[in-house]
């Protein structure tokens, strides 16, 4: 596991692809084998995270632990990325990434503050991540964010969005958004 201490270090997935690469497969070994230890050790990037989930998404074992962590995990770090891995599987998981942002500030936190850094504060910048289809909490995140800027062209944009998203869950966030509303629990 001394690639991930290393990593951890400089963030997780940050190199690379051959770097992302080796740590999404020591990640996905410490998932597969019910450790979710290195999953703590700094919060991943989405580029990790994707080259997780497309491991992950071939183990329905693993899945479901990355459900388990997301949900009850003691380190919001564990939580924090166990649901950036499963917003991004295409799989059920996905479904439940957008309650736990809503439940979790912890989470939440984290995963907006990674979603603004990765895409920037500009609402065209949002707008464009609402469109985002691999990635269902980055989608939901960028919508926090978006209506901030209570812009017409802000409120325009997740209309929009309401019409086509697919997630039930953020489908629901995006309708309580636009009528002033929170959908955090």
């Amino acid at each position: 596991m001394s690639a991930l201490s290393g990593a951890a270090a400089t963030g997780v997935g940050t190199g690379t692809a051959h770097g992302v690469e080796h740590v999404a497969a020591d990640l996905f070994s410490s998932i597969a084998g019910g450790d979710p230890g290195p999953l703590g050790l700094a919060q991943t990037s989405h580029r990790t995270d994707l080259a997780v989930s497309a491991l992950a998404v071939r183990d329905r074992p693993s899945l479901l632990r990355l459900a388990r962590w997301a949900a009850d995990a003691d380190s919001p770090v564990v939580r924090v990325n166990a649901a950036g891995v499963g917003a991004k599987t295409r799989s059920e998981l996905v479904e439940d990434v957008p309650v736990l942002l809503a439940r979790d500030a912890d989470v939440r936190r984290l995963y907006v503050r990674a979603v603004a850094v990765r895409v920037g504060a500009s609402p065209t910048a949002l707008a464009a991540e609402l469109r985002n289809a691999r990635d269902a909490g980055a989608r939901s995140c960028a919508a926090h964010l978006l209506v901030r800027d209570n812009a017409p062209h802000a409120r325009h944009a997740l209309a929009s969005a309401l019409r086509d998203e697919p997630v039930r869950e953020n489908v629901r966030a995006y309708a309580l958004l636009l009528n002033g509303d929170s959908p955090c629990m």
